[in-house]
């Protein structure tokens, strides 16, 4: 996994954290809000998804220097994306910003 995936991936649980506060949900599907004193990030199995995974492994092979359950998160969110698992949340958020 690269450092741009890494970045894009951040972007994205970043997007989702919004709508998540926006609407007033703090769980989705298992994953979960999480405030802590550098901002509100998305947590997949108790690991939160923050800038600072793209900015401490700065290598363009990112496989090489991350913690394996790190890597393993990031790689369940990219397959959760893939795989529509935020689509309801998506449509969730577009018909309450309509209102």
């Amino acid at each position: 996994m690269t450092k741009e995936k890494m970045n894009e991936l951040y972007e994205k649980s970043q997007e989702i954290v919004t709508m998540m506060e926006e609407l007033g949900i703090k769980e989705y599907k298992g994953d979960l809000l999480k405030s802590i004193s550098f901002g509100t990030f998305l947590t997949l199995n108790n690991i939160y998804i923050s800038s600072s995974l793209s900015d401490t492994y700065i290598d363009d092979n990112l496989n090489k220097f991350m913690p394996t359950t790190t890597l393993e998160i990031m790689i369940q969110f990219n397959d959760d994306i893939n795989n529509d698992k935020f689509v309801p949340l998506e449509e969730l958020y577009q018909n309450f910003t309509k209102r």
